[in-house]
């Protein structure tokens, strides 16, 4: 499964959703990148990190 990892700023977390849901959040994570992305892949996700272009295109449902 791949999943997207969104920076939100004031919370000072990445938002981790999966893409053909991006209104649905899966969890919260303040750690790196790094160490959030090497979890999810030892469970068998995907992960990448989503940016501002990325989160516009799923929200209007163009990114099949």
């Amino acid at each position: 499964m791949k999943l997207h990892a969104e920076w939100i700023h004031y919370m000072d977390a990445y938002r981790i959703y999966d893409p053909t849901k991006p209104q649905q959040t899966i969890a919260y994570d303040d750690r790196p990148f790094d160490e959030i992305s090497s979890d999810f892949q030892a469970k068998g996700y995907d992960i990448s990190l989503a940016d501002s272009d990325t989160m516009h295109i799923e929200i209007l449902g163009c990114g099949d």
